[in-house]
This record gives structure tokens, sequence and C-alpha cells, in this order.
């Protein structure tokens, strides 16, 4: 949990303030020319709940679960500041 979930939501958290990117007005947009910021996340597919077939492997299952998860929230949050 540590590595998958907590070390990617702790650096989006930390570089939040650098990737923001204005909105609106092309003023704004000339003001910082640079195109919007992204955050990726490297998950796996036996973290999906649906395509669980075969289960075991529990720790890495919940903590990639719990990792797309987080990235779902962090896209709604920072989404609100035009990070993608």
């Amino acid at each position: 949990m540590e590595v998958n979930v907590m070390g990617p939501v702790l650096l989006a958290k930390a570089l939040e303030p650098m990737l923001r990117h204005p909105r609106g007005s092309k003023a704004a947009a000339s003001a910082n020319p640079r195109a919007p910021s992204v955050v990726a996340s490297v998950s796996a597919r036996v973290g999906s709940i649906s395509d669980n077939g075969m289960g075991g492997w529990y720790s890495y299952r919940m903590s990639k679960a719990a990792l797309n998860m987080a990235t779902k929230n962090l896209s709604h949050e920072l989404g609100r500041s035009n990070v993608w």
C-alpha cells in the first residue's frame, strides 16, 4: 500500500501546485503557454474487481484496486485545477 498507493497519491499532492494551469481567457493562456499537466498511474489488470477470476495475490490486488480508486478521485480533484 505504501508503494502502490501512498507514494503516487502523496507525490501528486506535493506536485499539484506546480501542475496547475490557468483556465479561461487568452490572456491567461498567453501568460502561461505550456500545455496542461498530466498525472498518470501505472496499474495492473489484477487491480480490477470485476476481472478477478482466480483470487490470490491479496495484498497486490488490493493495493492496485486502491490505486485505481485514488487515481479516479485525483482525476476529479485535480481536474478542477486543469490537471489531467
